[in-house]
């Protein structure tokens, strides 16, 4: 499988979304991507070490497009033209995870309290017994 994606860079100087052409290798299990077609390869997504693939509200137009690809070292924020799209990467991705790797073609709500790292929790009290 191969097209064009938009890209949410990882954090730094980087800012915006980056369309680059990205492939789907399945011997490899890697997904690999470039600038643009017929140019010098920019990265790879080792989909070996995948813990985690989730549809996204997170995209690039506003439309139901987007997906996450979860890494130990990072999480890849994706975006297709369209939801059919989407959902044809993300089944072709799911065939070459790992067994432990979780997956859901449904969007999760964006949640500001989860974030990397955070210990947050939120506990409800108890409730007192009237005698």
């Amino acid at each position: 499988m191969e097209g064009y994606l938009s890209k949410k860079p990882d954090k730094g100087l980087a800012r915006g979304w980056k369309q680059r052409f990205f492939t789907l290798e399945k011997k490899e299990k890697t997904i690999n991507y470039w600038k643009d077609r017929g140019t010098g390869l920019l990265g790879k997504i080792d989909l070996t070490k995948v813990s985690n693939v989730r549809a996204s509200e997170r995209h690039k137009d506003g439309d139901d497009a987007g997906f996450e690809i979860e890494t130990p070292g990072r999480t890849w924020i994706l975006s297709c033209v369209n939801a059919s799209d989407r959902l044809r990467w993300m089944q072709a991705i799911r065939e070459l995870l790992p067994s432990t790797a979780k997956y859901s073609e449904e969007e999760q709500p964006k949640d500001k309290d989860k974030k990397k790292g955070s210990k947050r929790e939120t506990k409800i009290p108890a409730k007192k017994n009237k005698e």
